[in-house]
């Protein structure tokens, strides 16, 4: 008898948001039920869907975020979102923004997650500070959980698969001090429809990803010696490959000049980059 091969896990889709204004029209919306084993942060699951309360300050965010990713069972290529609001000087309240670059203003670390997929709204600058900034000093999406979701979600899962979206609660003319909860929680509503489309889009560029073993793994890592860390930035360009063009997978033969795993690596991430996106 012929074993049956068993079906890879659906894609985990976690979305993470810092307020519990931000989350109560996310939990009604998805009919999400919290997981009352989880003390440290509040959890809410159901079909594939998970949301965490991070509370204020990428710190809390980047906690949250690890915690959850273990407590949910550590799967890896699973879809992470930021939904949350931000203060920008001129956008209008309400306008929906996902960002194409995330500066940590202590740090100056900067991030570009890939837009590897048509996007639904437009994109901007996210700025994330230690405190609200009511002066909104440059032209930029100001928050406080960015720059401390997506460093820490980019370690399990592929950039490409990790996104941030702001809404705009205030600005110059409307200052943050007048923000209330419900006002948050309506203008996130408002944006429910934005979420389900990119999550929708997100899922379909992690199926190729489900399954566990990459085609080409093997060839290069029997042609190249590749230490432990070097194997794992392999998979993840391989993973990456597989995201953005996965008709077009690199040809081994255009390697054949290379000796070293680093310069293949090397060779691998310049391609990479030059990829164009093939929106689904």
């Amino acid at each position: 008898m012929n074993s049956i091969e068993p079906s890879p896990p659906p894609v985990l889709s976690h979305l993470v948001v810092a307020l519990p204004c931000e989350a109560k029209p996310l939990v009604a919306h998805y009919r999400l039920k919290r997981r009352l084993r989880e003390e440290a942060f509040p959890v809410y699951e159901r079909d594939g869907l998970c949301l965490t309360v991070s509370g204020i300050g990428k710190t809390a965010m980047a906690a949250a975020v690890a915690y959850s990713h273990m407590a949910l069972g550590a799967q890896r290529h699973a879809v992470l979102m930021n939904i949350g609001v931000a203060g920008h000087r001129t956008h209008a309240i309400g306008h929906a923004c996902l960002a194409h670059k995330i500066t940590d203003a202590d740090s100056g670390r900067r991030w570009y997650p890939p837009l590897a997929y048509q996007p639904p709204c437009a994109s901007e600058h996210v700025c994330t500070v230690a405190r609200p900034q009511p002066g909104y000093p440059e032209p930029v999406l100001y928050d406080m959980e960015a720059s401390g979701f997506y460093e820490t979600a980019t370690r399990f899962s592929t950039s490409e698969l990790v996104q941030c979206v702001k809404i705009v609660s205030d600005n110059a003319s409307s200052p943050a001090e007048q923000v209330n909860a419900r006002q948050v929680a309506e203008l996130i509503e408002c944006h429910i429809g934005l979420v389900d489309g990119l999550l929708q889009q997100l899922r379909t560029l992690a199926e190729p990803l489900r399954k566990e073993e990459l085609p080409l793994l093997e060839p290069f890592t029997e042609r190249w010696h590749f230490t432990v860390q070097q194997q794992l930035q392999l998979k993840r360009l391989l993973q990456r490959w597989a995201i953005l063009a996965p008709d077009n997978p690199p040809d081994i033969r255009n390697l054949g000049a290379l000796k070293q795993a680093g310069e293949v690596l090397q060779w691998l991430q310049r391609r990479a980059d030059e990829l164009p996106c093939t929106f689904p």
